[in-house]
């Protein structure tokens, strides 16, 4: 339910969270590339954390640059405020941005780790039906 339905193009940034916010504002900072569609997942970081992470990402003003944005695997996230859910914990940050939003995509520390290619270029469609992933790579002839 906290999806939002969408189609965007562009390249494939991110990783865990903890690690993008500690890269903020230094020469790695992936952030900062307009255009990109975002990929973040966290492992055994409490909700407070991961709002606190989100924050800061609203506060520097990176959200709106992104086409879209990809959640996956939250492992192991301690439910420290009233939430029922990742998802609706960062659906605060995502509401007001007009990007389509794709919400538990497998991939990151958990049972299901779905290899996701950073720094290809990629399609993310997220239809009332299902997400999808497309990924365009050269040829590597």
């Amino acid at each position: 339910p906290y999806d939002r339905l969408g189609h965007a193009e562009g390249m494939l940034i991110g990783g865990n969270l903890i690690t993008l916010e500690a890269l903020l504002d230094t020469d790695y900072d992936v952030t900062r590339l307009d255009g990109t569609i975002l990929f973040v997942e966290e492992v055994e970081e409490t909700y407070h954390a991961v709002d606190r992470m989100m924050r800061i990402l609203k506060l520097r003003g990176r959200l709106p640059h992104f086409k879209g944005i990809i959640f996956g695997d939250f492992a192991g996230c301690g439910k420290d405020l009233p939430y029922e859910s990742v998802a609706e914990l960062v659906s605060q940050y995502t509401a007001e941005l007009d990007i389509p939003v794709c919400n538990g995509f497998p991939g990151g520390h958990d049972k299901v780790n779905m290899p996701l290619i950073m720094g290809a270029n990629v399609t993310l469609d997220v239809r009332q039906e299902g997400t999808s992933i497309t990924f365009s790579l050269p040829s590597l002839r």
